[in-house]
């Protein structure tokens, strides 16, 4: 028990050392709190002078996606390079390129703004924007993120990344979706308030480190390395990298522990779903064996009520024969075709034919009809009835 004591002091020490590494920025720095039962962030006040890795708030960067019909990756890299700046305002430009196809590269643009950089003070080794955390959860679903008291949605569109810092209604129109559609869409939107909100930012960042190491690595002021001469900048190299691996490794060894504790946490309540998703299964099998039953099951009840409807209105019948899904009813009316006009306009009735040639008997016309129900059908021709 001591000892376990110990190792687990231990791992707070070095996590809580992490984490005041890596803030946020949004109109301020932020630092991410973590305790057993909850995530936020605070204002970082008095925190460390430099902060290793910052994720940057939506409402301080400029996000584009853009596809260039070129297919190789070097001649791309060469026109980015000699591409005049389009963006609307100065700053640090972070990009990612995508294969579409042989012949196609999409083109992912983040300018995050000059004066983050500037209030920062030091500069950080990785500048991560915020969108890019979440992006992997909003695969295949339009994931809302609320903190710091506004809300976040982030989707990839056919376009590429797309997300908006409020503004719904705009956020919705890009990506073609109906508000009431939105609101009721639990299938297509993934919703984080609190706790499960920062958490998933803190997550997104640590998976992008763990993918792609130096995607967002903007490395050391350029200032201070020509202050260096190249035998003590390839010593500095070689001790960042040496540093980033030993803090990644780490970081991501608690970052796993941390998921761990918090299932195990929430273990009983993650039963009772999956208890009750095994309920909802079996239900809904059920269900499905009912309906294939009633498939084979034709409304042939219906053939009486019909005939006496017919009954009703003076026609007289000679015999019914009937060979699901139809019924052929032999009747004798003053006007054949009037009956089968009537039997047409019937909501129960999905078909009505005559199956024999008329015959004129003694002023009245012989006939057969062979009739077809509908399935979901219950109604009568109360309409018609009352009216005869």
């Amino acid at each position: 028990m001591i000892l376990k004591g110990i190792l687990k002091r231990w791992i707070d020490n070095i996590l809580s050392f992490i984490l005041k590494r890596v803030g946020y920025w949004s109109s301020g720095l932020y630092d991410f709190s973590l305790d057993q039962n909850r995530a936020e962030l605070i204002d970082a006040g008095s925190g460390p002078a430099r902060k290793w890795i910052i994720v940057v708030g939506r409402g301080f960067y400029f996000e584009t996606s853009r596809d260039y019909p070129i297919g190789h990756l070097g001649d791309l890299k060469k026109l980015l390079a000699n591409e005049p700046w389009r963006f609307p305002h100065e700053g640090l430009l972070l990009s990612r390129i995508d294969r579409l196809n042989d012949q196609c590269h999409r083109v992912t643009s983040w300018v995050i703004k000059q004066e983050v950089l500037d209030s920062l003070g030091k500069r950080p080794l990785w500048v991560l924007p915020e969108s890019a955390c979440i992006e992997g959860m909003a695969d295949e679903s339009v994931v809302v993120l609320e903190r710091l008291g506004k809300k976040l949605y982030v989707a990839v569109s056919p376009d590429g990344l797309f997300s908006s810092l409020g503004q719904e209604g705009s956020f919705l129109s890009r990506l073609g979706l109906a508000g009431n559609t939105f609101d009721a869409g639990d299938a297509v939107v993934s919703r984080l308030y609190g706790t499960a909100a920062i958490e998933t930012i803190l997550l997104g960042t640590i998976e992008s480190l763990k993918r792609f190491p130096f995607r967002f690595y903007i490395g050391l002021d350029k200032d201070i390395l020509k202050s260096y001469g190249l035998g003590r900048s390839l010593k500095l190299t070689a001790a960042i990298f040496l540093a980033y691996l030993s803090i990644t490794s780490v970081f991501l060894m608690l970052a796993n522990g941390w998921v761990d504790h918090r299932l195990s946490a929430s273990a009983s309540e993650a039963e009772s779903a999956m208890r009750l998703r095994t309920d909802v299964s079996r239900f809904h099998d059920q269900v499905n064996d009912f309906n294939q039953i009633a498939e084979g099951i034709y409304p042939m009840w219906i053939a009486w009520d019909v005939l006496l409807d017919l009954e009703r209105i003076g026609v007289s019948f000679r015999a019914v024969n009937s060979s699901p899904p139809s019924v052929t009813y032999y009747l004798t009316a003053p006007r054949a075709t009037d009956i089968l006009n009537w039997l047409s306009q019937d909501s129960r009735i999905l078909e009505a034919e005559f199956a024999l040639p008329v015959r004129k008997i003694d002023g009245s016309e012989q006939f057969a009809i062979e009739v077809t129900f509908r399935r979901s059908s219950n109604s009568k021709k109360e309409g018609l009835i009352s009216g005869s």
